[in-house]
């Protein structure tokens, strides 16, 4: 079952600052709802900062977890090898927010395309349908990032999750996501990593 959390597409738009805490606390009420639990539970991105958020405040909900680049650059902002790339990343996504709050959710949602997650010339690479997407839900990532704790996770309380997990990461993403895969693996020393390699396809290739 594919969860989509509040305000993306086509799911409630409540009024007022969002958080993940929220959505954390909205994961354990289906679950427990529709009777899921304990569940695997996969996540991309801030769904997976969202899992792995609930699954130390609730480990009982979870049978194993997979958390692809949780963007929790608040659990490697004192090291000093991720501490460029942090700053970086901090200041491409601080002037995507900007530009969404300015009334400009193409021009925003391009930019986080092209100078956040995939790199230059992607945007125009993507089916129309996928870049509406993007613009269609800029306006939540700009309150997902008005989250104080949007980056966070208390590390403390993740060691009390104990099951099955296993970590990704992309061999192309930003080199912080190293830095927080190892962090979240110390936490987790069950847990599992591996990174995804890049396969370029040739001209002849399907």
């Amino acid at each position: 079952m594919k969860v989509i959390r509040r305000s993306w597409s086509m799911s409630d738009c409540p009024p007022g600052q969002g958080s993940r805490r929220e959505d954390e606390d909205d994961l354990a009420d289906l679950m427990e709802t529709l009777g899921s639990a304990p569940a695997f539970v996969a996540g991309n991105s801030s769904g997976a900062s969202t899992a792995l958020g609930l699954s130390g405040r609730h480990p009982e909900l979870f049978r194993g977890i997979l958390a692809h680049e949780p963007p929790l650059l608040g659990v490697v902002a004192d090291d000093p090898g991720s501490g460029p790339s942090f700053a970086e990343a901090g200041r491409r996504l601080a002037s995507v927010v900007d530009r969404l709050r300015a009334g400009e959710p193409l021009a925003g949602a391009r930019q986080f395309v092209e100078e956040v997650a995939f790199g230059p010339g992607e945007w125009e690479r993507m089916p129309d349908r996928v870049r509406e997407t993007f613009r269609v839900n800029a306006p939540t990532f700009a309150d997902e990032q008005g989250d104080p704790g949007w980056a966070e996770l208390d590390l403390a309380t993740l060691c009390g999750y104990t099951g099955p997990a296993l970590l990704t990461k992309g061999s192309e993403s930003p080199p912080w996501f190293a830095g927080i895969v190892g962090r979240l693996s110390g936490a987790l020393p069950q847990a599992a990593t591996y990174t995804f390699a890049l396969v370029a396809l040739g001209r002849g290739a399907p």
